[in-house]
């Protein structure tokens, strides 16, 4: 089940609406707002997926009952995506006239990006700051904070920040335990050739999974970093 935590997002026209409940998603999913290529922030993976990867959303509704009358659609009016707004706080559904939300009572209006970073751009960036981890050490870091600090405002930003300083904080985690495991079997010899043998160990996790989110992002398909300890939220 995926349908965890209350802070759910959608990408609608190039904006990120929400945060809302998944019952929410649901509803405009049924509705016809959400389709299943529209991209939904999946707060209990961390990551934006497409709608139709969510089993509650994919999943056939139920057949309707023995004989029971079947549903007429109605076709909407040819302006109907056009009569009404999301609130950009709660996302109700509003008039397209209205200068508040009937529901939480705030300015309307649709969410503007509150970005400086396009998403794709940001994950690029972080992914190939670990790639080039073993080369730059603690200076990758720059990369995903300077991501996250321009795009504090998209959570595909900050969710693609933090999970690469999630990757470079395991990775230097590591290091340093075998570094330290290295000085203290320095007497029998055998502490430096594992600590030797976990750094390149470490590299080559690094240029391998930095390949793999590069090609992820140029295909912008969602991305995890494997084996990660997850000290950034």
């Amino acid at each position: 089940m995926t349908a965890g935590r209350d802070e759910w997002f959608w990408s609608q026209k190039g904006s990120t609406m929400g945060p809302v409940p998944f019952s929410e998603i649901r509803r405009l999913h049924a509705a016809g707002s959400i389709y299943h290529a529209t991209w939904i922030y999946d707060p209990t993976r961390g990551a934006w997926v497409v709608a139709g990867s969510i089993p509650e959303i994919a999943a056939p509704e139920p057949s309707p009952a023995a004989g029971a009358a079947p549903f007429a659609p109605v076709a909407p009016p040819p302006d109907a995506a056009e009569s009404f707004q999301y609130c950009r706080f709660c996302a109700s559904r509003n008039p397209a006239s209205a200068a508040r939300c009937s529901s939480c009572g705030r300015e309307t209006g649709v969410a503007q990006p509150t970005s400086s970073i396009d998403p794709k751009l940001a994950a690029v960036v972080c992914r190939a700051c670990l790639l080039a981890m073993p080369a730059l050490n603690v200076f990758a870091f720059i990369g995903p904070a300077i991501t996250w600090s321009l795009g504090s405002g998209d959570p595909r930003v900050v969710a693609e920040s933090k999970a690469a300083i999630n990757a470079m904080l395991t990775v230097s985690i590591v290091f340093v335990a075998s570094l330290v495991v290295g000085i203290i079997g320095a007497v029998v010899l055998v502490g430096p050739f594992l600590a030797g043998l976990a750094a390149v160990a470490l590299a080559v996790y690094c240029i391998v999974v930095g390949i793999q989110g590069l090609i992820a992002a140029g295909k912008n398909a969602p991305f995890r970093y494997p084996m990660t300890l997850e000290l950034v939220k």
